[in-house]
Formats: structure tokens, sequence, C-alpha cells
């Protein structure tokens, strides 16, 4: 879509999700409820999150993520969730290794798609 790109892939039971700069609330919710799909078809346990070049994503769009999509994602088979964050992000918040377990899901953010890999392997 505009927003971002999935893809499944079956050998290592993991989706990936590129960010795209554009960003829209609808969009957002559109390719989160598709990779959930994904996730629940094909019994994915890992994701790999690829924000290095996301939008901006809104106050309403990081509410709903936390209020309705993440309770559905944490109760599914998904079990690691590695988040490639930008080296700005990483600088603003200064935490360059942060992991963070809801309900079944560990989350870890990572500074590169080698360290998200290693991660999730």
């Amino acid at each position: 879509s505009s927003i971002g790109d999935i893809y499944y892939v079956q050998s290592k039971s993991m989706i990936e999700v590129v960010w795209k700069p554009d960003y829209s609330d609808d969009a957002y919710q559109n390719i989160l409820n598709k990779a959930l799909e994904i996730i629940k078809q094909h019994n994915v346990s890992k994701w790999l999150a690829d924000t290095r070049k996301i939008g901006l994503v809104s106050k309403q769009g990081q509410e709903w993520v936390n209020q309705e999509w993440f309770p559905i994602a944490s109760n599914s088979s998904l079990r690691k969730m590695a988040v490639i964050v930008p080296d700005s992000a990483l600088s603003a918040i200064s935490i360059e290794d942060t992991t963070l377990s809801t309900g079944n899901v560990t989350l870890k953010s990572v500074p590169s798609m080698e360290a998200a890999l290693q991660w999730l392997a």
C-alpha cells in the first residue's frame, strides 16, 4: 500500500512490514489488520517491523494500536516483534536496546536489520 509493504517469510514463520513515509490513519489500520490476518492464517510467531522510513503516526493511530490492535495481536500466535527504529528516534530516546513484554509478545527495539534478524532467530 502507500504506507507500507507486508512480506510473509514462511521459512522463518515471520512477517516483515516495511513502512513508507506516507501516513494516514486508515492505511495504518488497514496494513496492521492485514498483517494480523496473515499471522492468524499462517500461525506466524515473529514480526519484523522496519520503521526507518515510517511517517509520523498520529495520536489516534497510536491509541488505536495500544487499545484495539495490540491486545488482539498479543493473543495470537505472535511471540516476538523486532522494531528497527530510525537513527533519529534512537538518539531522541537515547535508548539503543529496549525490550518490552506484553501478554504473549516480547517487543524489542533494535538499531539495524542485522540486529533484528539475529534477535528473532
